[in-house]
């Protein structure tokens, strides 16, 4: 999913002998698996093909696509076993700008679930899910070009369900790093006693668990390159992926941090009219 490739020999192919005892988390990879083939064919698409009105059906039948797939995750949560589902087990009032790069949560909810396989399979599916709108929203803009995009209903889709992905992948990060409450303003102890039910690691609290933070890393890093992230939201993550570096020793997430800040610090130099690095005559 990360390099934009189609599963070898096709998706029916990796999930045909698939063991199905498990038919939420085979139907996920399934789902998984098809958004991969669709990138690959996505990026293809827009990469060979001309863009001329006598190809627009091309762009059509790939949001088409993608609007199946993401019905299939819908039908999908739908059908999951109450152990399969999460529950918010706190609320976190405003939390100070300053204080975000080292907060444990992020203002609004705190999800927590059944197990580690379960969250993981659920952020996978929002990682999909963010993909999914992303390809939309591409594909709606080489259509209407050069109308602007922002202004189909494809785009207001789109955009509403990638926020919302966003806000469920941060809502899971206190759980995957082992947070067990925090104190509020009165300074009581709001706990959700072992909310955490990993297959590694210490139960005392404060200790950090390293495979909650190695499951997390790739939703987290697409959350902050997505454009549907809020700058608060960005800063929350990378102080937590700072604390995996850190504390946790996940070396991955030191990577992805400094990937995050290059492309950031490039983006920041594109917006800076050209003129502002030319020398001036004296």
């Amino acid at each position: 999913m990360s390099a934009s490739k189609a599963p070898d020999l096709g998706v029916e192919w990796w999930t045909r002998g698939a063991a199905r005892d498990d038919v939420a988390a085979h139907e996920a990879s399934r789902l998984n698996l098809l958004t991969c083939e669709l990138r690959a064919d996505v990026n293809q698409a827009m990469t060979l093909i001309p863009h001329t009105p006598e190809n627009f059906d091309k762009p059509l039948e790939l949001i088409r696509r993608a609007q199946e797939i993401e019905q299939g995750f819908l039908d999908w949560e739908a059908s999951l076993p109450d152990e399969w589902r999460f529950n918010t087990v706190a609320w976190a009032d405003t939390i100070p700008d300053s204080d975000l790069s080292i907060s444990e949560v992020y203002p609004g909810k705190v999800d927590m679930f059944s197990d580690l396989f379960v969250a993981s399979q659920w952020n996978m599916a929002r990682v999909a899910r963010l993909i999914l709108s992303g390809i939309i929203i591409r594909c709606a803009a080489c259509i209407c070009a050069p109308v602007d995009y922002r202004t189909t209903s494809h785009y207001a889709q789109a955009s509403r369900i990638g926020i919302e992905m966003i806000n469920d992948i941060v809502a899971s990060i206190p759980y995957h790093l082992g947070w067990r409450g925090f104190r509020n303003n009165s300074e009581d102890n709001l706990t959700t006693g072992n909310i955490s039910s990993f297959v590694c690691g210490q139960n005392e609290i404060g200790t950090g668990k390293p495979l909650g933070a190695y499951f997390l890393i790739w939703p987290v890093f697409t959350s902050i390159v997505s454009d549907f992230a809020t700058d608060a939201q960005r800063k929350y993550i990378v102080g937590r992926m700072k604390y995996m570096t850190d504390i946790m020793g996940i070396n991955g997430a030191a990577v992805l941090t400094q990937v995050y800040l290059f492309h950031s610090h490039i983006t920041f130099l594109l917006s800076i009219p050209l003129s502002t690095y030319v020398i001036q005559p004296s």
